[in-house]
């Protein structure tokens, strides 16, 4: 799937480094499937195909896919394309041209980038039923895709005002969230209910939060690596935003509630744990607290 910065600590510091780093998992007469990339991504992934002499499969290239109005939404004035309105519902149409067959597909799931990600999904399958000698039946694809679910990957968690919770937790992941999401949720104003681990690129991510909302909520999860709430809301501070710092991301939701109107958009984001937690108080879950994470953060 598509390679950007993360875990640098262990894979590398460049794109192209950690794209060669992954491209371990391409072995010898196997199809590697690859989706869209940077060319300096690209460039050692179909290196290290040529050396294998593994076929590549390019996602973008040999398997297209593109958007179809998704069953039952409503034309909205702010989202032309009813690709994705959420009033009714929370879904997404694309058609697949893969190398075998055509897949009409409805994902549950909101994002442009998780077009790409089905399409990419769909060469996999391909390529699995090609090696293994398996009927492919495109119904058969459309029914699993359909029944996908992915917590705190764009998750709607309320309505009026609308609660989102997405696990971005790196620039690349952060920016196609917020780009994705004026047409995905349309919305009158956005607030941040925002957390961070500290060794990721905090700077950036910040600054682009920052730059899509005026008002962020500053919160640190239960994992040893969050970063403190103030001074999380100084970095947010020094990138043009309100940001106020909150004990915890529950009570981080509880204040963005309290501020936003019928038709704001409140995002928490930034981390998987803070998401998690923010998850756990929309819905009422009973939160998982392990004692070890807290004992022994001075080791992690």
């Amino acid at each position: 799937t598509s390679v950007s910065l993360d875990h640098t600590q262990v894979l590398g510091d460049t794109v192209g480094e950690i794209a060669a780093d992954k491209a371990g998992i391409i072995k010898p007469g196997a199809v590697a499937v690859i989706a869209p990339q940077s060319p300096e991504a690209l460039a050692p992934l179909l290196s290290a195909c040529d050396k294998a002499g593994a076929r590549p499969v390019l996602v973008g290239r040999d398997i297209t896919w593109e958007p179809t109005p998704a069953a039952g939404n409503p034309p909205h004035p702010r989202n032309p394309g009813n690709l994705a309105h959420p009033a009714t519902s929370r879904r997404q149409g694309l058609r697949v041209y893969g190398l075998r067959h055509t897949y009409e597909l409805e994902l549950p799931l909101l994002g442009e980038y998780q077009q790409e990600n089905a399409a990419t999904a769909v060469a996999a399958l391909e390529a699995v039923a090609e090696v293994q000698g398996l009927a492919l039946p495109p119904e058969a694809v459309a029914a699993g895709l359909a029944a996908v679910t992915w917590p705190c990957r764009m998750e709607v968690l309320a309505e009026r005002p609308l609660v989102v919770a997405d696990g971005a937790h790196n620039p690349y992941s952060v920016a196609s969230l917020l780009r994705t999401l004026p047409g995905s949720l349309p919305h009158r104003r956005l607030l941040v209910v925002a957390g961070f681990s500290r060794d990721k690129n905090v700077a950036e991510m910040a600054g682009s939060l920052a730059a899509a909302s005026g008002t962020v909520f500053a919160a640190a999860s239960r994992h040893p690596r969050s970063l403190l709430p103030d001074e999380l809301a100084q970095l947010f501070h020094d990138c043009g935003a309100e940001a106020i710092p909150v004990a915890t991301p529950a009570q981080a939701l509880a204040q963005a509630r309290s501020q936003a109107g019928e038709d704001d958009l409140i995002l928490a984001t930034g981390s998987l744990f803070l998401a998690a937690e923010v998850r756990e108080a929309a819905l009422g879950i009973p939160p998982e607290v392990y004692p070890e994470l807290l004992t022994g953060a001075a080791s992690i």
